[in-house]
């Protein structure tokens, strides 16, 4: 067999799919944080972006010309959006409940307006996920 077989394709591809996160955290430095909560700094400049965006094109085009140089063909995406959605939704209805303190040892407890405040915001975040369950449910995915 002169060829990759079918093993040989899954393995690149699942290589490739995991060299992929490279580019992706490179297009997101490049788009600038767009939660409050993100976990990069947006220092990059825009000329540093046009390379940024550049590199991540060169290195997904160097993975899929290997494709094509070894008569592979990319598989398409396989995971839907919606299911993708659901699961990262389901460990997101877990987090609420990480907040109290009295489920973070060492912490000590929390009185007061506080406490008040942390309950409510436990109580409101799972409402928040709970509708966007529901809304999920009622819609196409």
């Amino acid at each position: 067999m002169n060829g990759p077989n079918e093993s040989h394709v899954r393995a690149l591809v699942a290589t490739f799919k995991s060299i992929d996160a490279i580019p992706e955290d490179m297009e997101s430095a490049a788009r600038g944080a767009r939660s409050p909560f993100a976990r990069t700094v947006p220092d990059v400049s825009a000329r540093k972006r046009a390379v940024l965006t550049a590199s991540a094109s060169r290195i997904r085009g160097q993975k899929s010309d290997a494709l094509r140089t070894l008569g592979a063909a990319l598989p398409p995406p396989d995971v839907p959006a919606a299911a993708s959605t659901k699961a990262g939704l389901s460990f997101a209805e877990i987090a609420p409940q990480e907040i109290p303190p009295s489920r973070r040892p060492g912490c000590g407890p929390l009185r007061g307006p506080a406490g008040a405040t942390v309950a409510r915001l436990e109580k409101d975040l799972q409402e928040s996920l709970r509708r966007l369950r529901e809304s999920r449910t009622r819609g196409n995915g």
